[in-house]
């Protein structure tokens, strides 16, 4: 058996902003498979905030577009949590700048923005603690000073995405104190959580399975559809359970504690190593996905300011983005972008408002990340 030996935390030293560490207890911890078995209680604590449900319900298309949205979610974790420095800077990063931009008004009038601190340090609480939590309840019980660790790690990892240390607490019981406050005083049912507990309860055919015959689907997900309810509405408070409108008889907790025996059954031998590799792998994935999106999304970039030109004005070439050799993406080499390559700038009849030509590199969000580093 390996003694693993846990570092003090000082809950008062100053939280810097740094990607997680290989071998550290947030890096053997967070993508635990048996958090996956928690992430639809995660996603509705998530929207039961009102300002992110606002926000998904405004902004997002989650009814036509669930398994893509929660693909995408599990491969940013993965990426952010196991892709390293480069991996959790550039998502940081690309994060932040789809946010930005988000904002409204709520049903009850009041105005609200993605980047709010409440809203955006809520969200990567659910995150933590919910993977936290269905570590405990499906298997044991972790240490206090190893809680503590991982929430210290936790809080680093967040610095990166813009949450203040004063957004969250800062020890872990006191994390816990404020996570059973949300729950208690801010959570409330939203269009956005109904839409999430419709997801659950009529499952939808991935566009990649087309070809399922729609009955032969229904009878497929019937019933982990059925367990992930039960998991879901079991492990939320009463209170919430009364909001959602959500029944919970004596058959509904006895199936919950069934299921919790199977998979502290099957995974109790199983090495925290074993459990984490998979959001390991997936990491390395969904790392490559996001180099190759931040190249796209550099030549999108000099689409946009090419497509601002003024056709009666004369401008150099747009120059092509050169990324620091230290971030190790090596840039493919394109023709250079000029005013007749875009189609839509043939026609003179069309009138483009004028801008001023670029004085510098076209900088996109991977750009910035790298030159944060």
């Amino acid at each position: 058996m390996r003694c693993v030996r846990h570092k003090p935390v000082r809950a008062a030293d100053p939280v810097q902003a740094q990607a997680t560490q290989k071998g550290s207890a947030l890096y053997r911890h967070f993508g635990d498979s048996r958090a996956g078995l928690f992430a639809l209680r995660a996603l509705l604590l998530q929207v039961m905030h009102p300002d992110v449900g606002a926000g998904v319900t405004e902004h997002s298309d989650f009814k036509n577009e669930a398994w893509k949205r929660l693909t995408e979610t599990v491969m940013s974790l993965a990426n952010w949590v196991y892709g390293g420095d480069r991996g959790a800077l550039l998502e940081a990063a690309r994060l932040r700048e789809l946010h930005v931009r988000i904002a409204g008004t709520r049903p009850d009038g009041e105005r609200y923005t993605a980047l709010n601190p409440s809203p955006w340090a809520w969200v990567f609480a659910t995150l933590l603690k919910g993977s936290l939590d269905a570590q405990q309840y499906f298997g044991r019980s972790l240490k206090p000073e190893l809680l503590e660790e991982i929430y210290q790690e936790g809080r680093e990892l967040g610095a990166l995405m813009g949450i203040r240390p004063h957004d969250l607490p800062e020890t872990y019981p006191g994390f816990e104190a404020y996570f059973d406050d949300m729950c208690t005083n801010t959570l409330r049912r939203t269009q956005a959580s109904d839409d999430v507990l419709d997801f659950i309860l009529h499952v939808s055919r991935p566009k990649p399975l087309w070809f399922v015959p729609r009955f032969l689907w229904r009878i497929v997900v019937w019933f982990p559809a059925w367990l992930a309810l039960i998991v879901t509405a079991g492990t939320l408070t009463p209170q919430l359970r009364s909001q959602l409108e959500l029944t919970w008889s004596r058959f509904d907790a006895a199936v919950l504690v069934t299921f919790r025996a199977i998979v502290r059954a099957l995974t109790f031998l199983l090495p925290q190593s074993v459990m984490v590799l998979p959001s390991v792998l997936l990491g390395k994935v969904s790392l490559l996905v996001l180099e190759q999106r931040a190249l796209s999304t550099r030549d999108e970039n000099a689409m946009k300011w090419a497509g601002q030109w003024d056709l009666n004005y004369s401008y150099a070439p747009v120059p092509q983005l050169g990324l620091p050799r230290r971030s190790g993406l090596e840039v493919r080499t394109t023709r250079e972008l000029r005013l007749d390559s875009i189609p839509e700038l043939r026609t003179p009849q069309k009138t483009i408002r004028r801008f001023p030509p670029p004085d510098r590199p076209i900088k996109s969000w991977a750009d910035v990340a790298f030159e944060a580093r």
